[in-house]
């Protein structure tokens, strides 16, 4: 069943020779592909480099935005907090500052109530005063 395939190989010293210079011709011309080959791709494989190496700086500069930029919105989030805390001193403030304006509303109030109440007093005095004016006397002219 299992042959040998020695038996094959030509007998002698030449062919051996032949077989050998034959192997080392088909071998030469394999690297001279190979060789061509790699010259055809060597510039796509240096751009291919070039271009690696351009996405590494792109990613870089993305990452030190991203970095600026996590800054900024802490920088912000920071001023949005310092406004707020100065909006609400603002607004205390102006709560209390409409709160005395509304008391003295009141009291400018009560005292206008309180000056019509004698404005009416004296008026009511005044008719009387002037009815009693108006009336004749009884005396004996």
């Amino acid at each position: 069943m299992s042959e040998d395939l020695t038996n094959k190989l030509p007998k002698g010293d030449d062919n051996v020779a032949s077989i050998l210079l034959s192997i080392d011709s088909r071998l030469q011309r394999l690297e001279q592909k190979v060789e061509e080959r790699l010259y055809d791709a060597r510039p796509i494989w240096q751009k291919v480099v070039a271009d690696i190496a351009q996405l590494q700086e792109g990613q870089r500069e993305l990452q030190a935005g991203h970095r600026e930029l996590q800054q900024g919105v802490r920088q912000l989030h920071e001023g949005q907090q310092r406004l707020e805390a100065t909006m609400a001193s603002e607004f205390c403030q102006v709560n209390k500052s409409i709160l005395n304006v509304f008391y003295q509303i009141e009291v400018l109030n009560d005292t206008v109530l309180n000056v019509q109440v004698r404005h009416r007093d004296v008026d009511r005095r005044v008719r009387v005063l002037e009815q009693g004016h108006k009336k004749p006397s009884n005396s004996s002219t």
